[in-house]
């Protein structure tokens, strides 16, 4: 489930591409430290690996 969610979120990371609130990206980016880096599950941590790729993408808007 984790994974799933994770990949919605890199797709609306993507989706974006840096014209969000700040906060939303700031939320997302603690989300993904908190519940995915860390995980057991090798695909979850890929999955959130994705997703910070995406930042790095987008260009981390409102993460300096």
């Amino acid at each position: 489930m984790r994974q799933e969610a994770l990949y919605m979120l890199q797709n609306a990371l993507e989706g974006s591409g840096g014209n969000a609130a700040a906060s939303a990206y700031t939320e997302a980016f603690r989300l993904i430290m908190r519940f995915a880096v860390g995980d057991k599950s090798f695909l979850v941590r890929i999955a959130a690996a994705r997703c910070l790729k995406a930042f790095a993408i987008i260009g981390g808007p409102s993460l300096g």
